[in-house]
């Protein structure tokens, strides 16, 4: 997608530069400096003096211009890191505020953005990442995704909202975009011959989540962004100001008012709308059927690695002979340096100019338009694994056991009170690939954050973890996790939220999860799945599992190294700082 640069961007990101100097001189206060920071996408860091920059992409789509710009901004600024995030947005970390004017600037002018990447507003379209692409898809959603993101880009009415207000869309009922969780969803739909969506709202995840309740079985096409702009506005006008822990539109839904109130006051509201002179913009639907081509695995599994990674990665599109590649990206961090030969190896690749690079919500890559004439199958998949294996990418499966999803935790977030992102990666070199080809758990995942706030999506995860503290004998500081178990992405805007089973200091993870897995192994029914069996264990089995790891059950060792947090090599302190995703 490309954000113009008209005269009002110019003359924007003009006036937020001189706010940002006349801050830097102590000419302009911090409290009203902050709100206009947090509406250009810029946050503060744990660490002092620098700051967290999101940029926004809506559906995920990067052109290979925008990418390398990514790439070459975070070279020449931050941590010489491109961080994917859980929205499809790609955050950079360490930036000097002085910078941030050049940054946005270079940006703009590859139609990218940042503003309302954070703050009360409404944030990155979100999409599933398969979508004009998916054999079985409804209709293209991508069309939606850009009128979305479009309108409400500065729309005066979602500029100060009593919170954050997040949109997701998915193509099929399997739901990539887990819309269950957001704010409001749309899933597309056709009905009687008309393109539409089903729509649902009032999903949130955090330390109060909740599954998103049905707005509408089936909204026409044409209807949908004069609903959706009717609930961002009872939402506006309604949510809570007063606690900003009830803040979000789910209290409003299911707390507040309850569904049936809120569906009848957002119905009003409409019917208001319809009475004002508003032009919203048409939605195309785009529906192509899929062509017939020979797309089944051209190895066999004496030829090692590679066949796994073609059955877990390579999926056929709708169109002839044509392919997308999902590229498991540890914890969503990348190298601009690995980020641009990517793209140049991409492009060589991509035959379908009409297709993009695409960030997912689970913090990879998709490759698309990847054109590949049957009788060269074999050599051409060939030459792209080793590519990929060269630039430390071609790893098997994604979004499994071996590829856990993770916030940054304390290692930036002043929020954070664990280092979420290296227990990820110590769980990563312990458990590695292990169960990466086991179909047993080839719909299993695993997630975490650093805090209660829920960035992992630790709520939706077989195996899921949010960052606490303990206090150990001696009035020693411990990082911990409280466990959670079976939750999932049930497809057609339903979600299932894990069950708390208990708390589990940080270092002992990696065994629970041992643990847990030699238990599946011994209890599962023939062909039951690990998720469904984290489902299905019973509470009280799955509490004295966790309990069994804790410091009374087990004593602990000096060797364990107990009070020092993943990845870290100073003892443990509970340190918080303000939290300005909550503000």
């Amino acid at each position: 997608m490309y954000f113009e640069k008209t005269n009002v961007v110019e003359e924007e990101l003009k006036e937020f530069t001189q706010k940002i100097q006349g801050f830097l001189k102590g000419e302009y206060p911090q409290e009203k400096f902050k709100p206009r920071r947090l509406m250009q996408g810029v946050y503060g860091q744990r660490q002092p003096g620098v700051q967290m920059m999101r940029i926004k992409v809506p559906g995920g789509e990067l052109t290979p211009e925008q990418w390398r710009a990514i790439a070459d901004i975070s070279t020449d600024y931050g941590s010489h890191n491109m961080h994917i995030t859980t929205r499809q947005d790609i955050q950079l970390h360490f930036v000097k505020l002085a910078e941030v004017p050049d940054i946005l600037n270079r940006l703009a002018n590859v139609g990218l953005t940042t503003r309302e990447a954070c703050g009360n507003s409404f944030r990155n379209v979100t999409a599933s990442p398969f979508s004009g692409s998916l054999r079985d898809e409804v209709f293209d959603v991508r069309p939606a995704v850009e009128a979305c993101a479009q309108f409400f880009l500065r729309n005066p009415e979602t500029q100060a909202l009593p919170r954050k207000f997040k949109v997701a869309f998915s193509e099929s009922d399997a739901d990539y975009a887990v819309t269950g969780m957001h704010d409001v969803g749309a899933i597309a739909k056709v009905k009687d011959g008309v393109p539409g969506f089903k729509v649902v709202v009032g999903g949130g995840l955090g330390s109060q989540p909740f599954p998103a309740a049905v707005y509408r079985e089936f909204l026409p096409a044409t209807e949908f962004m004069k609903h959706l702009f009717a609930i961002a506005r009872i939402f506006n006008k309604h949510g809570n100001r007063e606690k900003r822990m009830k803040a979000r539109i789910k209290f409003l839904v299911h707390q507040t008012w309850g569904v049936e109130k809120f569906l009848e006051e957002t119905q009003k509201e409409v019917e208001r709308i319809e009475q004002e002179n508003i032009s919203f913009p048409e939605i195309p639907t785009p529906m192509v059927a899929a062509e017939d081509f020979d797309y089944s695995n051209p190895f066999s599994e004496a030829d090692g690695k590679i066949y796994h990674w073609f059955e877990k990665n390579v999926f056929p599109t709708k169109r002839k002979n044509e392919y997308m590649i999902v590229v498991h990206v540890p914890l969503g961090d990348i190298s601009p340096e690995v980020a641009k030969k990517l793209a140049d190896y991409h492009e060589e690749w991509n035959k379908n100019k009409a297709e993009f690079l695409t960030v997912t919500d689970d913090q990879n890559l998709v490759l698309k338009g990847i054109v590949i004439e049957e009788g060269n199958k074999k050599s051409a998949f060939t030459q792209i694994y080793e590519t990929l294996e060269e630039l430390n990418l071609g790893y098997v499966g994604y979004h499994n056991f071996a590829d856990p999803v993770s916030c940054p935790g304390t290692t930036t977030c002043n929020l954070g009170i664990t280092s979420s992102h290296g227990m990820a990666e110590a769980i990563r070199q312990i458990i590695g690939d292990k169960w990466a080809t086991d179909p047993r758990f080839a719909t299993a995942t695993l997630h975490m954050s650093g805090c209660p706030n829920s960035c992992g999506r630790h709520h939706i995860a077989t195996v899921g973890f949010f960052g606490r503290s303990e206090l150990l004998s001696g009035n020693i500081q411990a990082p911990a996790y409280t466990v959670l178990l079976g939750g999932a992405n049930l497809g057609n805007g339903e979600i299932r939220l894990a069950r708390k089973c208990g708390k589990i200091l940080a270092k002992r993870v990696p065994a629970y999860i041992e643990k847990l897995i030699s238990i599946y192994e011994e209890k599962a029914a023939e062909g039951q799945s690990f998720d469904d069996f984290c489902a299905n264990f019973p509470t009280d089995e799955a509490k004295a599992l966790v309990k069994s790891f804790d410091k009374a059950a087990m004593p602990i060792e000096d060797k364990e190294k107990i009070n020092y947090d993943w990845g870290k090599d100073k003892p443990y302190v509970v340190e918080f700082g303000e939290g300005e995703c909550a503000s």
